[in-house]
């Protein structure tokens, strides 16, 4: 099944949201919001959906403009969810945060029936368990804000499935900021093609972010800490690559090339794992000045 993470100003998932609205404006009143709500899964905790109220405590969906749906083990064990509309907010929306806490052990799957759902940050914690969307799954936009910080800092990872299609909202592109201790893994195009838009990539923290799919975003990766794993021959999208630091991997099942010319800015320091052969291409080399890089395995050329 086809997903979307459209950004509107946020991100966010694919059915007409216009029909999503409509048919909830004609057929049934409208659900409450308020900015932060926990999953509780309803009467019994069996629920699965997503953009059900009665799902949340107070029976009161989590607001789409900056408001956060919480996960934190009142439901016990691992849950797997879906989203068929509801959340897809409005035009100028911040989007809808999501944060796995400590209390969530069990590993969270949201899928999805191709409906918007208006993204924001993400946060997992330490000792939360694994956050996987798609499968079918979900995407969003938060409306006025072009930035977003994807924080993972449990030892599990989180992870997006093939299946996730990306959108911006607001028109403008978006910039994703991948941090925290823990490990992120890209399995889906990280560019806005639900509507033409470009999604640039920043590293940061001590994490991995593994991009095993093609990006063909034109606005650039940046590695500033942590492990970057290119694991697609056009990871990088045909943006600039830009290195202040922190270590290069390929812990894919072969030796890969990049197929894109790159420009490519050496800022800082930085190292290469070697798990396979990497070969960053024929891009034009900028130093910033003398650099330093540690090969500590296979061959990076």
């Amino acid at each position: 099944m086809n997903r979307s993470l459209r950004s509107g100003h946020g991100w966010s998932t694919a059915i007409s949201t216009a029909l999503v609205v409509a048919l909830f404006t004609a057929v049934v009143s409208p659900p409450a919001f308020a900015q932060t709500q926990t999953w509780d899964g309803g009467s019994g905790g069996t629920g699965t959906e997503l953009g059900t109220a009665a799902n949340w405590t107070n029976d009161t969906l989590p607001s789409t403009n900056g408001g956060t749906a919480v996960w934190n083990g009142t439901t016990t064990g691992s849950l797997s969810l879906v989203y068929s509309g509801g959340l897809a907010g409005s035009a100028g929306d911040l989007g809808l945060n999501f944060s796995l806490a400590s209390g969530q052990t069990g590993n969270v799957l949201i899928d999805g029936t191709n409906a918007g759902l208006r993204f924001g940050n993400i946060t997992v914690a330490a000792g939360a368990g694994a956050l996987t969307f798609g499968g079918g799954a979900v995407g969003g936009t938060a409306s006025n804000n072009n930035a977003f910080t994807w924080t993972n800092d449990s030892a599990n990872p989180v992870t997006l499935n093939n299946d996730v299609v990306f959108g911006a909202g607001g028109g403008a592109d978006k910039t994703i900021t991948f941090a925290g201790s823990g490990n992120w893994v890209v399995n889906n195009n990280l560019a806005c093609t639900s509507n033409g838009r470009q999604t640039a990539v920043i590293k940061s923290g001590a994490g991995a972010l593994t991009i095993a799919a093609a990006n063909t975003s034109t606005t650039g990766v940046t590695l500033n800490s942590g492990t970057l794993n290119f694991n697609h021959a056009q990871a990088l999208g045909t943006g600039t690559f830009t290195l202040t630091g922190g270590v290069l991997d390929n812990t894919s099942a072969a030796a890969i090339t990049n197929s894109n010319t790159n420009v490519q800015n050496w800022n800082g320091d930085f190292a290469f794992t070697g798990t396979k052969d990497l070969d960053l291409g024929t891009g034009a080399v900028t130093l910033g000045s003398s650099r330093t890089v540690t090969v500590n395995g296979g061959n990076l050329t």
